[in-house]
């Protein structure tokens, strides 16, 4: 899924930025760089949420959609295949 792949990408390179980040904090200090990695990291943050929301909007829709089409399948299937249930539990 093309969702799923941009959020991984977002992702991974948010933690390389962070990784980044902490590896250098004292350059980072020293040249007072802070404000500027913090925008490079919300940045990329901001559009991995993005995919995020995507994806969970995406899963949640074809979930409920699957579960409407495919409930309606199963009763009607089910009925086909076992028939009716008489009162005492047998088939018809």
């Amino acid at each position: 899924m093309y969702i799923s792949n941009l959020f991984q990408i977002f992702s991974d390179q948010r933690l390389k930025q962070s990784n980044e980040l902490l590896q250098g904090m004292k350059l980072l200090k020293l040249y007072g760089w802070e404000e500027l990695y913090e925008l490079a990291i919300e940045t990329v943050r901001y559009k991995e949420l993005s995919c995020l929301s995507k994806l969970l909007t995406c899963t949640a829709v074809t979930s409920k959609l699957n579960t409407w089409v495919m409930g309606g399948r199963s009763q009607r299937n089910n009925l086909k295949v076992h028939g009716p249930i008489s009162q005492n539990g047998d088939f018809y």
